[in-house]
């Protein structure tokens, strides 16, 4: 527990919604963190009180400041933002979990790459395998490359004083965010961090647990694969991303329907058409509104 008046060295922004027992999976994580000093500020969408039970027997533990926004996952965190007191900040999902040393290993990095704004980890599935093939063994710092492939929210920490230069997330994007972007907030906040000339660095002993979110190409995913590409596009066009860049991210869902329909792999053809196709309609979504602000 951190003492009255003191300030905690680190702020997890946790938005909530339609969830209770990956909640308490999370909060039960940080109650075994090697290190005390830091806040939780629980971002509270739902129109209930399915949280009020959970929270209380939380707060003996745990510093705890619980705060209600309006649906969209952009919009809760920048709520969380605007309360926090901690010198590095932390976004972990309502579903994922820490290990224990996580927030020491955080701040250790930090101590050593005193250069860098931000440092981004990697997140693993339950059994320990890596979500994302784009994650490697070794540390480094992050390219412009990186902040597509590795720049997951619930895997980066930020300095204070950046989120306090570049501001908050673009609430037109994200999951909840009443438009059809559906994903690129974090991607986007990355890419701003890199243009006001702050450097991250990858570091892969930063771990943090997540439930694997496609298990199958059902019809589920598909329709997320469309709501996340959109996102995706969007941010690629927002940033006018160069050819090649924007080549890597159009061939590769194309390679990967065509893999699908050269393996009879049907669902699979259709969930990468549908990264494409989403990828494509987000670019012109942002080419449109673009022309629109001039």
């Amino acid at each position: 527990m951190i003492e009255a008046g003191e300030s905690p060295k680190l702020s997890l922004v946790v938005a909530t919604v339609g969830r209770t027992a990956e909640l308490v999976r999370l909060l039960d994580s940080l109650t075994k963190q090697t290190r005390s000093d830091f806040e939780v500020i629980i971002v509270d969408q739902n129109e209930d009180g399915r949280l009020d039970a959970i929270i209380s027997s939380f707060m003996p533990r745990l510093t705890i400041l619980r705060l209600r926004s309006a649906r969209g996952l952009s919009r809760a965190r920048n709520q969380g933002l605007r309360w926090c007191r901690g010198e590095i900040i932390g976004m972990p999902d309502d579903d994922c979990w820490y290990p224990p040393a996580l927030l020491q290993t955080v701040c250790d990095t930090f101590a050593i790459k005193s250069g860098c704004g931000y440092v981004v980890g990697q997140w693993l599935d339950e059994e320990g395998a890596p979500l994302s093939r784009t994650f490697r063994d070794s540390s480094r710092w992050m390219s412009s490359l990186d902040l597509w492939l590795k720049g997951f929210s619930i895997c980066v920490f930020l300095k204070a004083e950046v989120v306090s230069r570049i501001g908050y997330f673009d609430e037109r994007l994200g999951v909840g965010a009443q438009t059809s972007w559906g994903s690129g907030e974090e991607t986007d906040y990355l890419i701003r961090i890199a243009n006001a000339d702050y450097k991250g660095w990858y570091e892969p002993s930063c771990i943090v647990y997540h439930p694997r979110v496609v298990r199958a190409f059902d019809e589920r995913a598909i329709e997320r694969a469309l709501s996340y590409g959109r996102g995706t596009g969007f941010v690629l066009r927002k940033h006018s991303v160069g050819l090649v860049m924007l080549l890597r991210f159009v061939l590769r869902p194309f390679g990967g329907v065509l893999l699908g329909i050269a393996t009879l792999r049907w669902s699979k053809a259709r969930f990468y058409w549908s990264v494409l196709r989403g990828r494509v309609e987000g670019w012109m979504d942002a080419e449109h509104e673009a022309a629109n602000n001039i």
